[in-house]
């Protein structure tokens, strides 16, 4: 199906399994050595928790999400089973541990 120039265009959401993988932030693990670097600094910035954190996730849930999200006033308002949930830049930062954000240090012109 060809798309006509004033109809959005939408993106399919591919789950790859390689872009979904808990980092293993251990300094003790074999040949590393390139990487040491890289561990210790990931070890002690923000993203620490977030990347390092193995979470269990139900594909029903996740496909209710997607089915129902849509933003409004920066915030995610989805229908979960059966509940309604409400993402917000706060909630997502205290579920990843990412703490207060400095705003004078963000490096991107727009928001993302």
């Amino acid at each position: 199906m060809k798309l006509s120039p004033n109809q959005p265009q939408v993106l399919e959401r591919l789950f790859i399994p390689k872009h979904n993988q808990v980092a293993i932030l251990n300094e003790g693990l074999r040949e590393i050595d390139d990487s040491l670097q890289i561990i210790r600094f990931l070890r002690k910035s923000r993203v620490s928790y977030a990347i390092s954190t193995e979470i269990q996730i139900v594909a029903a849930y996740m496909q209710d999400f997607w089915m129902t999200a849509r933003v409004n006033n920066n915030m995610i308002e989805a229908t979960v089973n059966d509940h309604e949930l409400v993402i917000t830049e706060e909630v997502i930062q205290d579920v990843l541990q990412l703490g207060a954000l400095d705003y004078s240090e963000i490096c991107y012109a727009t928001p993302i």
